[in-house]
């Protein structure tokens, strides 16, 4: 019969992996509501593009939720790939996210002078709401890759006794 230990270590698990479902859906969601909205693509179209990245910016704190949760219980559980690939993808985002920001501002640039007088403060406002979405979002996006990256190079080592202890490699011979 298996200890009330080992029990709880299979449900853990079985609640992790379901954990790392909810993860994925927490992060796609947000993406498929953005592209449904931005629906027909029109990238051509300087006020298309200039929505679709301001409605991505808003989805970002949200995606960065999902990769750190994702992240912190791979790192948990020792699932090394699991957390490198997380890792990849947050500093994807976070490059697509910078160039998002430059196309943005480069868009908001042209657009501004057709902007009519009265509505002209408000465009500002919301290029700089949409600009700080973006920027904060690239930043956690930044931050969360590179941790995620250092996390997976350090492994597990579980020899000792069954205690968990982190080995971290050292620098090339």
């Amino acid at each position: 019969m298996d200890s009330l230990e080992e029990l709880s270590l299979g449900r853990a698990r079985v609640l992790s992996h379901a954990a790392i479902v909810v993860f994925a859906v927490i992060w796609f969601v947000p993406v498929l509501d953005s592209v449904w909205a931005a629906w027909p693509f029109h990238p051509a179209n300087i006020q298309w593009r200039f929505r679709a990245v301001s409605m991505l910016g808003g989805t970002l704190i949200t995606q960065m939720l999902a990769v750190t949760g994702a992240t912190v219980l791979g790192a948990q559980l020792g699932w090394r790939r699991l957390v490198r690939a997380v890792s990849v993808i947050a500093l994807a985002v976070m490059l697509s996210t910078v160039l998002g920001i430059i196309v943005h501002s480069m868009d908001f640039v042209q657009l501004r002078a057709s902007v009519p007088d009265d509505a002209r403060h408000d465009f500002t406002m919301a290029m700089a709401r949409g600009t700080a979405q973006l920027l904060l979002g690239a930043l956690a996006s930044g931050v969360l890759g590179a941790a995620g990256l250092m996390a997976s190079d350090a492994t597990l080592d579980t020899r000792k006794g069954g205690s968990r202890v982190v080995v971290v490699p050292g620098p090339p011979a």
